[in-house]
């Protein structure tokens, strides 16, 4: 991705930000038109889409993208970006972000769904968080299956994030993608409270990677774990086990 991308995303931020400010009505800004031939009833987006560049045409062309930017809290999926080409997939990946960034009130949320994540898409989607000075609060992403190097980089992105929930379901992370949540994992320390690891092929071996880091006291305040549908056997219970009996004191 360019540097014009970057630079449209930035204006299409700034310029949500004062149609926000001039707006100065909570609720008139929460109210979005469906209908692309209806006039935006959210002057914010709008005025985000007026300056977001070439992808903002494909987003008004297509009334399931401009829902999802619509939805509260903004809700993306591939059957939205069916059509697209590459190239504006990525841009519309980037501006999504963006506008989760500066879209309504804390706490913020990002939705992914179903959604083949390339190299090239983490890299934009990394920097629009950097540059939006992003705060989320959580990140939502399922069934969004990439290779392992990729998913390490969208991982060490969402490390400058203050998540306190993170549901990562239906990736197919494996082993490899649950050592390098581990490794990034410190990040959260002071804010994680959810976070769920279900149907990722994990294993006894993944889960104990996991499991035995949290026994550790990675994560002290995550207080919900779902690891369902990993093909876990009973070589896990001791690690469960003892990780369910810590924390039960602990709390």
């Amino acid at each position: 991705a360019g540097g014009g991308e970057a630079t449209a995303t930035a204006v299409a931020v700034a310029e949500a930000g004062d149609a926000a400010e001039e707006e100065g009505d909570e609720e008139a800004a929460a109210a979005a038109a469906v209908d692309p031939e209806v006039a935006f009833e959210d002057e914010a987006l709008g005025a985000f889409l007026a300056a977001a560049g070439p992808a903002s045409a494909a987003i008004l062309g297509a009334p399931a993208l401009l829902a999802a930017f619509e939805e509260d809290p903004p809700r993306l999926t591939g059957d939205a970006l069916e059509g697209c080409e590459p190239e504006i997939r990525i841009q519309v990946l980037s501006l999504f972000a963006a506008w989760v960034a500066v879209a309504g009130e804390p706490p913020r949320a990002l939705f992914l769904e179903e959604i083949d994540l390339s190299q090239a898409a983490v890299v934009e989607l990394a920097g629009t968080l950097e540059s939006c000075g992003a705060a989320l609060e959580e990140w939502d992403m399922t069934r969004c299956p990439t290779n392992d190097a990729t998913m390490r980089m969208l991982f060490k992105a969402l490390g400058t994030q203050t998540l306190r929930r993170l549901n990562l379901g239906y990736n197919a992370l494996g082993l490899m993608g649950a050592s390098a949540l581990v490794g990034v994992a410190s990040s959260w320390t002071d804010s994680l409270e959810h976070l769920s690891l279900e149907m990722n092929g994990l294993g006894d071996v993944g889960c104990q990677e996991v499991v035995g880091a949290l026994e550790r006291g990675l994560l002290p305040r995550l207080r919900v774990l779902e690891l369902g549908w990993n093909e876990l056997t009973a070589a896990c219970a001791p690690a469960l086990g003892a990780l369910l009996r810590q924390r039960g004191t602990a709390g």
